[in-house]
């Protein structure tokens, strides 16, 4: 379990609080500190997952498809 606290980001706990938030949002700060909390769980996304598993499937596709026609 991780606490909301524990999360690299923003908690507000008043609309004051969201605007303040909003106004002094610094993105190079943001992107820093949420890759440092995905890494510190172990977090290994490396942004291809999706053509990796398209990759799989494909793959697999294949391998059916060959299977079939050695069967014929």
């Amino acid at each position: 379990y991780i606490g909301v606290d524990k999360l690299p980001y923003p908690l507000s706990e008043s609309f004051d609080g969201l605007i303040e938030s909003i106004n002094s949002f610094d993105s190079e700060s943001y992107y820093k500190k949420v890759h440092e909390f995905l890494k510190s769980i172990g977090n290994i996304e490396f942004g291809g997952a999706s053509d990796a598993a398209a990759d799989e499937i494909e793959k697999h596709i294949k391998s059916l498809w060959q299977k079939k026609e050695k069967q014929k």
